[in-house]
This record gives C-alpha cells, structure tokens and sequence, in this order.
C-alpha cells in the first residue's frame, strides 16, 4: 500500500508539473529568484552565510516550477527560505503583515555591508571585499593558503619547443578546496615566458583523473618550472606526474624523463636523479607519501590542510549602515510581496538569532546533498541563470549608462534553458544573457571544453568582411588578403552575426576583435568551409589549440625603433619600463615620438610621468558601496592614480598614441590620461570601453563569468563604459590596406609628425 501511494503520489506531481505551461513556471522562477538574491546577499543569518546557494538555486528552481498558483508559490517560497531566513515574510498584500522589530532592547545587530562584491568572488583582490559586520565568518584567503608541489628542469637548448605536463589528480574531502597544475617558461633575461596555471578551470573531481598544460617555449627558454598546487582547506593526491616536448604541431609527443614522476621513491623530494628535484611548500599543509591511493604504481602524494582557520568578526568596509532595524520590503511577482529583515541580532556567543528549527535545517543540507550538477539537466542550468541575474541585478555598476533590460534579458535566458540541452548550449545562453551588459571584461568559459581549437591562420573583421591577415605554415589553401565570402554555407554577415549574439562589449571595435578569435573556435580536427571571394572553395581543419597558441594568432609587433629623420617608436604592448628607461636619451633627442597601445601596456605606464608637466590628483575610479539590494542609493568609493611627473620631460615634442578596439582596461585607463591631459594626438579607432578590476563568477557545471566590478568615468567625469577613449583623427583599416601589407594607423602617426 505505501509502495501504491508513493506512485500515486509521483503521478499528481508529475501531473501539476507538466500541466502547467512554460509561461507560469517563468513566472515562479523570478518570483523565487527575487528572494533568493535578497536573502543570499542581504539577509545575514548564520544559516544563510553557511548555504550552499550553488545548489539551492538549483534545488529552489525544481521546486516552484510545480506550483500552479499564487497561494501554492507563496507556501513553497515560505518552506524553502525557512531554514535560513526564519524572520522574513512572504504576503498576498504589500501592508498585510510586516517583519516586526525583535523585543530585545539589547540587540546587536549585524548587516551586509558590499564593496563591489567579494561574497563568492574569485577574483579582484582586497579590491572587492564583502562583510557580515559584527558576526563572525570565514577569515579571507590570503597569498599564503595553498600547497604547492613544485620541480623545475633545465631547457636552455629547447627554443621554441612545444612542451606538455599531464598528471592525475583527485580532491579527496568536502572541504571546498580546489586544485592546479601550473606550468612556467623562465627565460634567460630573468623573466617570463608561457605561463599557464588553470585559473580558469580549477580541479574539484573526487576521482582520479588526467589532467595537461600545453604550450610552446619562445626563443630564449632558461627553465621550466611546474607543479600541482591545492588551494585552501582540504586534501588531494597527486601521482604519474609527466613532461613532454614535440618540435612542431604535427610531430609526436617525446617523452622527458622526469625524476620520480611517479612518486616511487621512499621520499617526495629524492635527489638521486640528474634533471630534478622535487620541492614542497605550504606552512599549512602536509606532504606525504601514501600507498593506500594511487592512479598508477604502489603510491602517491597526499597534500592535506593542517591548519583550520579560525573565524573572525566581520568589520566595518565603509560608514553608511542600517540604523538598528531596518526591513526590505519587495513585490516578487504574482500578487506576492517579500518582507526581508537586512539586520539580524547577536548574540553573545557570536551567533545570530532568532534561528531556524534544527529540523528543517537538517532537512534542507540533506536535500541539497542530494542535488547533482550536470547542465544536461534544466534544474542545473535554471539555477546557474538565476545565480548570474543577481550578481548583475544588484552589483553591476553601470545599468545607468546602457540600453539594456535586464529583467527581459533574463526572463529569455530561462526559456531559452527549456530548449537547451546540453552544456555547450547553457553556455552559449549565458553569453547572449551577460552580452547585454555591453561590457567587454565579460568572458564566459566552461572548463573542459573541447571548442578550443582554430585553423592556422588569423582573420579580423575588416570593413565587414572576414580577412585572412596571418598564414601559418600549414595554411597553403589561403593568403593574406584573402576575403571570406561565407564560412560552413552561411554568408559572412550571417556568420558574424550569430557569433556577436554572444560577445559582450560596448564598442564595435572591441566586438570585433573578440569575433575575430571566436568565430574560429571548434574541436580539434573539425573542419571549416570557406568560400573565398572569387569563387574559391577552401575545406581546412583546426589544428591549433588557439589559447596555449594566443601569440601566433597575434598581430607581429615591433618592440622599438628610429622611425623617419628624427622620430622614434615604441610600441607599448611590447616594451617594458626598463627597456623605455634605457630608451630615454634616443627619446629625450627625438623631434617626435610615436606610441602604438593597440593591445595591453607592458607594465610601463610610469612613461605617463614623463608626459604630465604637472602632477595628477584626479579620481576617476569608483567601486560601489552596497547595503541594500536592487542597487538602492549606491554609492562609491573614489579613487586615482595620483600619477607624479618625472624627468626627462617628453610632452614638448610631436606625440602621436596609436589606439584601436583592441586596447581594454589597463590600457584605457593609461590613455584617460593621454585624452584627460592632453598629452599627445590619438589616432586610430576608439578603445574598448571596458575599465576597471575584474570580477569573477563561479557558477555549477565548470562555468565561470568574468566582469567589470567597478564604475570608472573619463577624466572630465563623462562616461567611459561602452564609450572608450576617443581618438583625435579616425583611421579605417581597409581590406585594400592589408592586401599591400600597410599599417594605415601607423602612416597616419608619421604624416601628423611631420615623418611622411
């Protein structure tokens, strides 16, 4: 009979579900997902700040989506915030019940406090921190919380070599830990080269499996340096730990002997081989040897945290604060209002009260256990949509300076889930939901995608078309200047259009220099047609993981150079400050002086001090304070470079920047200056449009959201975000120009400096 009844059970549910249309379970998903962004990032409950939200966004999307009418959503809103909200309301009617004030005269309360977002953020710093003021919480990651398992190996005769390392790896607890591999060219000048350390796509697997870096040396190798590393508290075994070389893309990987690889040794760090010596480092950590866990042998290495961090007291980020009690009160859709308590009381042992029955808690942590994450399924992909719409619906700094809904934005990325099927689909629905935000540090990625891999050759958007611009050696079927007429059957302007749909940026420029990679994207060994203009028909396949080959598909670039009777050249991407600084007497003698920043300055932006005749005190960038949700009376903190002059002063002579849509971030933010001051002519194309520090989000399912986490303006307080640096004379490249070989931008440069 219970058997019968649980059947019976499953049917009215499967049922309500499935009778209800696509529209109304819309509609519960945003009503939900209004609470939830109130409760995660508002509400400061102990229950709350220990919530995996990952999994209750996905396990709160199942459960609305069987709700077929007001009354049933607001039980299940009820039920599912319970556990971590006890105090807050869910009412048919906006003044029909209130949160009251708690009878304790006594109440310490603690609150939210938001600069930027550093709750769930993995990136940014110190920059963007987030504060559970007076309560106590998870001390922050510092520089010195991972464990790294390091040897290096000499590869002063290898340049230009393809190199790789592959090893297994598994987490072994729940700890929260993640884990790498990192691979590093040392070159003989005392810097870097290739570099790689899996930020994007960090080890969370709880088996075994084999994990690689692939990349190619340049021409002056010294060492490579490479490891395993685990991140914060937790434990992980590494073993059969590999270094390959090959010459060329079409040859075979070669295998390095690579000391006690495989960990066999009666010691992590044995010194009996010739090439290598294994090094650990982690004053937290331990480094052992276990032969109860193994991917291949008798044994591996355990790394495991010593140390549990001990909680601290949330403080203070900046002085505007709840005064005492203070309740959010919100209409979720369906006649439904949320009243959400952004102050809770203390208690003297720390924690925060009222709490939830320990019940219905313990319910809660069993069902989200319960939870698997695979985009394949709705439940995941709905929960990972409604997770990006409140990190952008309360934190994103610019929604007053773009033409964008991103209540409708949203509301399409979830029935675009319900047609979704796969992984790479989720993908490509978060990139069309986030390209709303016209904002070019957003990239999203999914770990472990195939979808890396592009022809040997480059193409940009070039007066609308595609145009071949560089040809590798395995690329005979097509030539510089090449124009593309249609890519698999679709015209050019057909293809680029479905690729912009996911490209998010503020400026033409920049979008098409994002497209110019991401339309080439594919697995390896997939084929391209191409229909060149003239009729040609070329079929070519990607052969080149474009990612660990950036530079190949890069425009060539020259470091410096004397340019005409008596002028000079620099280009900024390439030459660090210490070769400018050995460059100051050439450029203190020139008559005029040209600077090319199309791409990303080289960490020399101290030549700004040799162009100011007076120094700078201006404040253009503002990171949001944040205490109440929907981005209600943001406010900012302000701040500058404060940039000095020094000697010798080069602003008395002809200078010429060179800009285009390439230049994002720290590039605009070193030609604010030039603009806001004046210190030079800018030529080329306006610059991104994208400044200050980044922010990232982590979501279920290996994906993960890049984005800009402050607001930064011009100089002269006037918009930047999806504006960019305007130059002071437009340059057009032309596909006319690229079929002669011109840099039409840097003719430009020569002619105002009196060199053409």
């Amino acid at each position: 009979m219970k058997k019968l009844l649980l059947l019976v059970c499953v049917f009215f549910t499967f049922q309500a579900t499935s009778g209800q249309t696509q529209e109304q379970k819309i509609e519960n998903l945003e009503s939900f997902a209004k609470v939830y962004g109130y409760v995660k990032y508002f509400h400061p409950t102990d229950e709350a700040y220990r919530l995996d939200w990952d999994k209750f966004a996905i396990y709160g999307a199942q459960k609305v989506m069987t709700c077929t009418n007001q009354m049933e959503l607001q039980n299940t809103l009820k039920e599912l915030f319970a556990p971590v909200a006890p105090t807050i309301q869910i009412t048919n009617s906006k003044a029909a019940l209130q949160v009251e004030e708690p009878e304790d005269n006594d109440c310490e309360y603690t609150y939210w406090q938001h600069l930027g977002l550093g709750f769930d953020a993995t990136s940014g710093g110190n920059v963007y921190q987030s504060s559970r003021v007076g309560a106590m919480m998870d001390p922050p990651a510092s520089s010195g919380d991972f464990a790294n398992l390091m040897t290096s190996v000499d590869v002063s005769e290898m340049a230009n070599k393809y190199m790789k390392i592959t090893a297994h790896v598994k987490i072994l607890d729940e700890y929260g830990a993640v884990g790498r591999l990192w691979l590093r060219e040392d070159t003989k000048g005392g810097g870097f080269g290739f570099f790689d350390n899996m930020g994007d796509r960090p080890i969370e697997e709880g088996t075994w499996n084999t994990y690689s870096i692939e990349g190619q040396m340049g021409q002056q190798p010294d060492r490579l340096v490479m490891g395993a590393l685990l991140i914060g508290e937790g434990a992980m075994a590494v073993d059969n730990f590999k270094l390959y070389f090959r010459d060329s893309e079409s040859d075979q990987w070669q295998p390095y002997e690579l000391h006690n690889g495989s960990f066999e040794s009666d010691q992590i760090g044995d010194d009996s081989g010739q090439n290598n010596k294994w090094s650990t480092y982690g004053a937290a950590y331990s480094f052992d040897l276990a032969d109860d866990s193994s991917a291949a042998g008798k044994q591996s290495v355990y790394i495991k945290s010593t140390a549990k961090a001990e909680k601290v007291k949330g403080k203070k980020l900046f002085k505007t604060a709840p005064k005492g009690w203070a309740v959010f009160n919100s209409e979720i859709g369906q006649g439904l209002y949320a009243h959400v308590p952004l102050t809770v009381c203390i208690a003297s042992d720390g924690t925060t009260y009222p709490s939830a029955d320990g019940d219905i808690i313990d319910e809660l942590s069993a069902a989200l256990r319960a939870v698997e994450i695979d985009a394949g399924n709705l439940s995941t992909r709905l929960g990972n949509i409604i997770n990006t719409y409140n990190v952008f619906h309360h934190f994103f700094p610019y929604f007053d300076q773009i033409d964008s809904n991103w209540d409708a934005a949203f509301t399409k990325a979830l029935n675009s889930s319900f047609e979704d099927q796969d992984a790479a689909d989720h993908l490509q629905t978060l990139k069309e939901l986030t390209a709303q935000l016209k904002d070019g540090h957003v990239r999203v990625n999914l770990r472990g995608t195939p979808n890396t891999f592009a022809p040997p050759f480059a193409w940009e958007v070039v007066q609308d078309q595609l145009v071949v611009t560089k040809v590798f050696e395995e690329a005979s079927s097509v030539q510089v200047g090449d124009v593309i007429t249609s890519v698999d059957g679709k015209s050019t302007s057909e293809f680029l259009a479905d690729v912009y749909k996911g490209i998010s940026s503020g400026t033409v420029g920049w979008r098409n220099y994002r497209a110019s990679t991401e339309s080439m994207l594919g697995e390896q060994g997939s084929a391209m047609t191409l229909q060149l203009e003239g009729g040609k028909e070329v079929i070519i396949a990607r052969s080149v993981n474009l990612y660990q080959n950036y530079q190949k598909y890069s425009p060539e670039r020259v470091e410096h150079k004397k340019i005409g009777a008596n002028s000079y050249y620099v280009h900024i991407g390439v030459a660090s400050m210490e070769t400018i600084n050995a460059l100051m007497p050439e450029l203190e003698a020139a008559d005029g002086l040209i600077f090319d920043l199309r791409g990303y300055p080289n960490g020399n932006h101290d030549l700004i001090s040799h162009l100011l005749s007076k120094k700078d005190s201006n404040e253009w960038m503002f990171i949001p304070e944040i205490t109440i949700p929907n981005r209600t009376y943001m406010q900012y903190r302000a701040s500058g470079w404060n940039m000095p002059t020094k000697k010798p002063y080069l602003g008395d002579k002809k200078v010429v920047f060179i800009i285009d849509g390439s230049a994002i971030s720290y590039a605009e933010s070193y030609m604010g200056f030039i603009k806001g001051y004046n210190l030079a002519t800018i030529v080329g194309q306006p610059t991104a449009g994208a400044n200050g520090n980044v922010n990232r989000t982590n979501l279920p399912g290996g994906f993960s959201i890049s984005w800009t986490g402050m607001r930064v303006l011009q100089h002269n307080g006037d918009q930047h975000h999806a504006v960019g640096v305007q130059p002071d004379v437009f340059v057009e490249k032309t596909i006319e120009g690229v079929q002669q070989g011109r840099d039409e931008f840097l003719e430009k440069a020569l002619e105002i400096i009196g060199e053409k």
